[in-house]
């Protein structure tokens, strides 16, 4: 089967530049009312999502001239990376309640904040998702033995 290439969805170059988009709109969502909604979870995620993409990108730098594999397939990276998203899928659950028991209340009332319980909630899972993925990638890319190209999109056999 030599030759055949094989998609594997997209790289985790990609897929971090798009965690790091939806985790920062959530995160000025969350911010409109200065994080009482989640009840601080988005900006405490939030924080650790950057730290997680911050190490694993200086890595990567760091390692983009050596020919060993990429320290974003490494075991700790992808355990990291389960944590961050298992955090963003609390952060929607959350969010999720709150939504639930304030919407009750807004259909009396105030609805003008609902708006962005509902944002936050559908931005939290959609990082969840982004960061299942990252987990995904990160899992089949160790199973083959590393990247050598972090930003590459098929893999060769």
């Amino acid at each position: 089967m030599a030759g055949i290439k094989r998609a594997c969805g997209p790289p985790l170059f990609i897929l971090t530049c798009a965690s790091l988009f939806l985790s920062s709109l959530a995160f000025i969502f969350s911010m409109l009312h200065l994080g009482y909604d989640s009840f601080f979870t988005i900006p405490t995620v939030f924080g650790v999502t950057v730290i997680y993409h911050a190490t694993v990108l200086t890595m990567e730098y760091r390692n983009s001239t050596r020919l060993e594999a990429t320290p974003s397939t490494t075991l700790a990276s992808v355990v990291c990376a389960a944590v961050v998203s298992a955090l963003w899928l609390g952060a929607f659950t959350v969010i999720l309640l709150v939504s639930v028991l304030f919407g009750a209340k807004a259909i009396v009332g105030e609805r003008q904040a609902l708006w962005l319980l509902v944002v936050q909630c559908l931005l939290s899972f959609a990082e969840a998702t982004v960061m299942l993925a990252i987990v995904v990638r990160t899992s089949y890319e160790r199973q083959q033995g590393g990247s050598g190209n972090w930003r590459r999109m098929e893999d060769t056999y």
